[in-house]
């Protein structure tokens, strides 16, 4: 298993993420620590993924760059416990004596906090690493602190925008696509068919008698056959492939 979970922000390409506010945090943040590099990780498939990096010359690690889930970093304890972590000075335990960070480039200090998506699982860290032992005030952990909070609210910002988006595409009682939401993916589902040069279909099905269950019945028990009818549905086609009520 190379990592977690969960896609790489980056493979999303979501453009909702103000990613130059993300990148003047971390700037800031390497600043006020006076270390020589400050991150915004993810959690992701890739492992501990760099997703921000302080721009200095010293900061080793690019964007994109990861550490699979088997390699004994600092951030992976971060994300295994949902809890900070604070190794002042990792050369005098060998709980990291293989880490990577420690062997290859000198990160004997670490502090960093759990980022959290918004049902509180752990998304990844916000973290400062420094080539010399520390001892930082508890002022400075409980403004590393805030400043997690503040990119955990960003995510649940974006959790948020997501969801309207889909109930907006979804019928309320089905929770099927509704006119916007089909026509949207139909759309999508014929420039894939041209791209591929592949035919689509669409099928169209009408439930006889329906107005009569809503005379005789009441529109409660319609809407329960509408429910039931779109579960049956649901559960004999594809994921990919497009409903309407």
């Amino acid at each position: 298993m190379a990592g977690y979970p969960y896609t790489s922000l980056h493979d999303l390409a979501l453009k909702d993420i103000e990613w130059e506010r993300w990148q003047r945090l971390v700037n800031s943040i390497a600043a006020l620590f006076n270390s020589p590099v400050a991150f915004i990780n993810q959690a992701s498939n890739k492992g501990i993924e760099v997703l921000v990096a302080s721009e200095l010359p010293t900061t080793h690690y690019s964007l994109g760059g990861s550490a699979s889930i088997e390699t004994n970093v600092y951030c992976h304890k971060v994300v295994r416990s949902n809890s900070p972590l604070y190794v002042k000075d990792a050369s005098k335990t060998n709980e990291w004596d293989n880490n990577p960070e420690v062997i290859e480039d000198n990160y004997i200090s670490y502090l960093g906090y759990p980022i959290h998506w918004p049902d509180g699982k752990c998304f990844g860290t916000l973290c400062v690493m420094d080539t010399s032992p520390t001892n930082y005030k508890q002022p400075f952990l409980e403004m590393l602190e805030v400043l997690r909070d503040v990119i955990s609210s960003d995510l649940a910002h974006l959790y948020r925008e997501s969801e309207l988006k889909i109930e907006s595409r979804l019928d309320p009682l089905t929770k099927i696509h509704n006119r916007r939401g089909f026509e949207e993916a139909f759309i999508q589902f014929q420039k894939l068919g041209n791209r591929l040069n592949r035919a689509a279909q669409l099928l169209f099905i009408d439930l006889n008698n329906f107005k009569k269950i809503n005379h005789t019945l009441g529109h409660k028990a319609g809407d329960e056959v509408l429910k039931r009818f779109a579960n049956i549905l649901r559960s004999c086609i594809r994921n990919t492939y497009q409903m309407e009520t």
